[in-house]
């Protein structure tokens, strides 16, 4: 750890979170890719459907890194056909 600078929280893939910044860049690029995206009222999540079929839920913010790993890896196995 460095002197006179805090240590940053590392999100996932290894880059420091900003946030709901990072969060929301990512919503925004799986809605190009044709997923439907919601944020849910009461917490906060975002819910990722594919032909109206949920997909996966993702954390409102950025900090929760187990989290956002854990997204990862529901989108990747549950959006892809087998």
């Amino acid at each position: 750890v460095r002197r006179g600078r805090p240590a940053r929280a590392m999100g996932y893939r290894g880059r420091a979170m900003s946030g709901r910044g990072d969060v929301k860049k990512e919503m925004r690029r799986l809605r190009d890719l044709g997923y439907e995206v919601s944020r849910s009222r009461r917490k906060g999540h975002w819910h990722v459907y594919r032909d109206g079929v949920l997909v996966a839920v993702a954390p409102g913010t950025g900090s929760d890194v187990r989290g956002m790993r854990n997204f990862e890896h529901m989108l990747r196995n549950r959006s892809c056909a087998r």
